[in-house]
């Protein structure tokens, strides 16, 4: 049922927002030099990460096999991951600042897709490190729900910017390892991107990226000795 709320007056003065940023992206890959399924593919990507009162939140969704068909990966198919963590500094009002550590966060995560699910739920750091614009790491209970048992998983993903040749470039990523889970053998998958903000020529700071991504994945799905390494040229559209 959907239900309308209409508000009238102006709004109190101690009304806030309760999100603090929030960020959205579009980003298209080609990639080449999959070793399961059709060499080439290409995908879309899309992608929101916001921060509020208490805590934060980040989500994708890949669209793959966009126009690239292949029988073998199932044709065009969709993957998405929500990442929500909630602050405890926030939470309870106190600093936990310690060192490199800016903030202790409770981790959760759902992974999710036409074929796959897993909930994923532990404890994050927030990292301040010099000449990173953010970095953390998580690590996890992780529960794939077509597998029996459980296992653990540690996720670390960053961002740094930086200014070469009179350019500005930003080098980001991340690393997750997962135990073994039933039937699936460890893994490690990586996605690290080296972008060019191209935008930044034309008046467009920050909009606009072109660069390329490395995929790297150490026994893809879980599939002991499935290795794959694939570069993908790629362009990014921050609104």
């Amino acid at each position: 049922m959907l239900g309308v709320v209409l508000v009238t007056g102006q709004p109190r003065a101690e009304d806030q927002s309760l999100t603090t940023w929030s960020t959205w992206n579009m980003q298209y890959l080609y990639g080449f030099n999959y070793d399961l399924g059709k060499d080439t593919r290409d995908m879309m990507t899309f992608e929101h990460a916001d921060g509020w009162k208490y805590g934060e939140n980040f989500f994708f969704l890949d669209v793959n096999n966009l126009t690239q068909k292949d029988t073998h990966t199932a044709n065009t198919n969709l993957y998405g991951e929500w990442h929500p963590r909630l602050s405890l500094g926030k939470i309870t009002g106190n600093s936990l600042v310690l060192g490199p550590i800016r903030d202790v966060l409770t981790a959760h995560e759902l992974d999710f897709g036409e074929d796959s699910l897993a909930y994923l739920h532990g404890i994050g750091l927030s990292l301040d490190l010099p000449g990173f614009e953010f970095a953390n790491v998580n690590t996890l209970f992780r529960d794939d729900v077509d597998q029996d048992g459980s296992t653990w998983q540690v996720s670390v993903d960053w961002n740094i910017p930086f200014e070469l040749m009179g350019w500005q470039w930003s080098y980001d990523g991340y690393i997750d390892v997962a135990g073994e889970e039933g039937n699936l053998a460890w893994n490690m998958n990586s996605d690290t991107q080296l972008l060019l903000d191209v935008g930044d020529r034309f008046g467009y700071t920050n909009q606009i990226w072109a660069g390329v991504e490395f995929l790297i994945w150490q026994n893809e799905f879980g599939i002991n000795g499935q290795n794959e390494f694939v570069p993908q040229a790629m362009v990014k559209w921050v609104f």
